[in-house]
Formats: structure tokens, C-alpha cells, sequence
């Protein structure tokens, strides 16, 4: 494949009454002097003609070329584009897949629909890319449909750009998601789920909470932080026995940021053996507004783990600071 289009550039070069060339290097200057030419000339290279040099082994080559097919604007490119997204070579992948951003027609919305049935993985997955960022709603049932694929790279992408729509219409196929068979995708999926403001979500927050996987667990921790009230305060502190101190110190967090009331269980916490979660504690503390507290963050101050001791001191000072407006009042 990558022969025959080299060979159509070579011939390219020599039908356009270019100058003969010899070696590998000639022909890239040759080809170089051209395009630049066409670029700054105003007379681009025609579409038919770029497409081959995306698979030039020059650099500056099809680099060039990105940026007449650019100027192009034209949705036929989009597939060569795309298996370029999806190429080795980071460089050319990365400058394919910004370029895919600038086709703004909805002959292009077709073209990188089209893509998500391609038999390459790497293209499928460049394809959802690319519609993440145009948000069109001609893709949402195509990524909608690509929640039950085989392959996790995909489901996991799909979720992905779903979820960054941010319309209410999806939060259905989001949430189908937190049950999917990889931990990978469940964790996408609900770390997405309170970014769409519905308090719907709880339950599906809720069992994520006692998933299998401390990577689902600790994401529904954190996004639980998201979503006040009593109820999840409750579910938090019961996140807390978690045997895996990752989860328990994002619980804390998440009830820190919730103004939840510090009770003993958390308060014992404060001696933790993990350092994370001494911290994580004392933080929790000072987010409680409670001055009464103070004393039982004292011992805190001395403690070895530098860590520790900031958390401490940063919630020992909120805490007179509270005071000081209490008393104000």
C-alpha cells in the first residue's frame, strides 16, 4: 500500500515538469519546493493529488500536505485523514487528528460517522475523537450503538464523548454504562454520571460505591462530592470501612466538600497508620465549620509526615477564622 502511493507520487513529480530528481531526498525536496509553492502561490494542490503524500515518509512532506488539505476544506479527505489520525508516527497521528477539527460541513459529520465502522481500531477510535469535539447530533445514535462493542478502547471512548455532550437526552446511555463488563468503563462512566446535574444519579453512585473494582469505587467517592444532602453524607460515611485507603481518603474529601459534620468514626481517622488518610482527615475537619474541633487536630501539628502537619495547620487556621466570624455576629 504504502508503495503504491509513493510510486504515485514519484510519478506526480516527474508528469509535472519538475526537474528529474535522484534518490529518496531529491524527491522529497522536489516535492517540498512544490507544495510550498502551491500553498504561498494560491493554487493548491488539488485534493486527489495530497491524499497519497499523508504516508510520505518526509516529514515537512506531509506536513505541507495537512495544510493544503486544510485549506481544501474538502469532507472526500476525511478518510485518508483519518487512518493518518490513527497513525504510528505520533507526529503525523497528533497533526491528522488537530486537523480533523476544521472540517466544519455536514458532508464531514457523514465522512467520520462513516469511520466508525472502519475495520481499524486506531480509525474507529480517531473517528470518535474527532466527533467529540463537533458534538453533532447526527453521531449521537452511532456512538450511541457503540456501547455494546467488542472492544473496550471503543465503549470506553464512546462514554467518553457521550458524556461531554452534556445533554440530558443521554444521560440514559451514560448511566447503561456503569454496568458495563470493564472496570475501565464503569470508572468513565461514573465519574461522568454527576457532571450532568440530575439527582437521578444517586442510586447509580450508590452502587458504584460497593463495585468490585477500588478504581469504580473511589470514582463514585469522588463524584459523590458532587451531589449534597443527607443521603450522601450517609453513603460516604459508609465508604469510609472501605478496605482500600484510596477510596476512604476521597470519601473524606468528598465529605469535605460537602460541609458534612465530623463524627467520631471520622475523627479516629485522625490517627490513621496511612499518612494519606491523616490528612485527607484533617482536611475533612477543617471543611466541617465546627471550632470545637480544634483540639482534636492538635496532636496533628507534630506529626512526621509533612503532609499531615500543612492539612492541619491549614484546618486549624479555617477554624479560628470561623470562630472569628461566629463571634462577630
Amino acid at each position: 500500500m504504502k508503495t503504491a502511493k509513493l510510486h504515485r507520487v514519484v510519478e506526480w513529480d516527474e508528469e509535472d515538469g519538475g526537474e528529474p530528481v535522484s534518490g529518496r531526498a531529491g524527491r522529497a525536496s522536489a516535492l517540498i519546493r512544490k507544495l510550498r509553492s502551491s500553498l504561498e502561490g494560491g493554487k493548491p494542490t488539488p485534493v486527489e493529488q495530497l491524499i497519497p503524500l499523508l504516508r510520505h515518509q518526509d516529514e515537512e512532506v506531509w506536513g505541507l500536505a495537512l495544510e493544503l488539505l486544510e485549506y481544501h476544506n474538502a469532507p472526500e479527505a476525511i478518510p485518508a485523514v483519518l487512518e493518518a489520525a490513527a497513525d504510528e508516527q505520533i507526529g503525523l497521528a497528533v497533526a491528522a487528528a488537530d486537523l480533523l477539527r476544521y472540517f466544519r460541513n455536514p458532508e464531514a459529520d457523514r465522512e467520520l460517522i462513516a469511520g466508525l465502522r472502519h475495520e481499524s481500531l486506531p480509525v474507529r477510535l480517531a473517528a470518535i475523537s474527532a466527533l467529540r469535539e463537533r458534538r453533532s447530533s447526527s453521531a449521537v445514535e452511532p456512538l450511541v450503538s457503540l456501547l455494546g462493542d467488542l472492544h473496550v478502547e471503543i465503549r470506553r471512548e464512546a462514554v467518553i464523548t457521550l458524556a461531554s455532550y452534556q445533554r440530558a437526552d443521554l444521560l440514559l446511555a451514560v448511566r447503561s454504562a456503569v454496568r458495563d463488563g470493564d472496570p475501565t468503563v464503569r470508572r468513565i462512566a461514573v465519574e461522568s454520571l454527576a457532571d450532568f446535574e440530575n439527582s437521578s444519579v444517586f442510586g447509580d453512585l450508590l452502587t458504584a460505591l460497593s463495585d468490585e473494582s477500588w478504581l469504580v469505587r473511589r470514582a463514585a467517592a469522588r463524584a459523590l462530592g458532587k451531589v449534597p444532602g443527607h443521603a450522601t453524607a450517609y453513603a460516604l460515611r459508609m465508604a469510609l470501612e472501605d478496605s482500600v485507603w484510596q477510596v476512604v481518603v476521597e470519601a473524606l474529601t468528598s465529605l469535605g466538600k460537602i460541609s458534612a459534620q465530623a463524627d467520631r468514626w471520622i475523627l479516629s481517622l485522625l490517627h490513621h497508620e496511612i499518612p494519606e488518610v491523616r490528612a485527607a482527615a484533617a482536611a475533612m475537619v477543617g471543611q466541617s465549620n465546627d471550632p470545637q474541633l480544634i483540639p482534636y487536630l492538635g496532636a496533628l501539628l507534630l506529626d512526621p509526615e509533612q503532609m499531615v502537619a500543612k492539612s492541619t495547620r491549614l484546618s486549624i487556621a479555617r477554624l479560628h477564622a470561623v470562630a472569628g466570624e461566629t463571634n462577630s455576629l
